[in-house]
């Protein structure tokens, strides 16, 4: 069920994925009603497109899902992602340290940086994403990077990781709209 909601969330919302996951989810919810792992795939499932994004059913289910199993880290991590989405910055800094506290290569490193970014907190966004993504290369761990370079005025190093992501990642929209930015700065857009 996990799998299949990735895979709807992230690569083919319209493959039937959204379906079999919440069919999966529901027979394990029905089978054993206080299940940590149902209760945060039905968190996945509710904070999604098909579900317009239901932030206070996610949130109960994810916190559900906590109260169960408090080292289920994954329920830490996407509850630290939608908290970050609604805005709430340090309630979703706090589950990303728990998250990390679970599984210390998690990706919720990157989204501690990017708290950081949106706090203004340029250089420690900076530093954290440096950190992310000596563990765990992603695009947006590289666009958070230099969007905290950009705000530093370090806009030649901004450039550097921009490229960096480029031989990663080519064509990717993060890096397309990076270079973007990066040229509108510069003055050297096309007329």
């Amino acid at each position: 069920a996990d799998a299949w909601s990735r895979m709807a969330f992230s690569f083919d919302p319209d493959g039937g994925w959204y379906e079999k996951a919440e069919a999966l989810t529901d027979r394990a919810l029905s089978a054993s009603p206080g299940l940590p792992e149902g209760h945060y795939l039905r968190a996945r499932m509710l904070w999604s497109p098909r579900r317009g994004f239901d932030h206070a059913g996610a949130m109960r289910e994810y916190f559900a899902a906590i109260a169960a199993s408090p080292s289920l880290g994954e329920a830490h991590h996407f509850l630290a992602l939608l908290l970050l989405h609604i805005g709430l910055l340090e309630e979703s800094q706090r589950a990303g340290e728990q998250a990390l506290a679970i599984y210390p290569d998690d990706l919720a490193m990157q989204h501690i940086g990017l708290v950081r970014l949106l706090q203004g907190r340029y250089e420690e966004g900076r530093e954290i994403s440096e950190e992310s993504l000596a563990r765990v290369s992603s695009t947006w761990t590289y666009y958070q990077l230099a969007q905290c370079q950009i705000r530093m005025g370090l806009s030649a190093q901004a450039a550097l990781t921009t490229e960096r992501a480029a031989r990663e990642y080519p064509g990717h929209v993060l890096v397309l709209s990076l270079r973007g930015l990066l040229a509108a700065l510069a003055g050297s857009l096309p007329a």
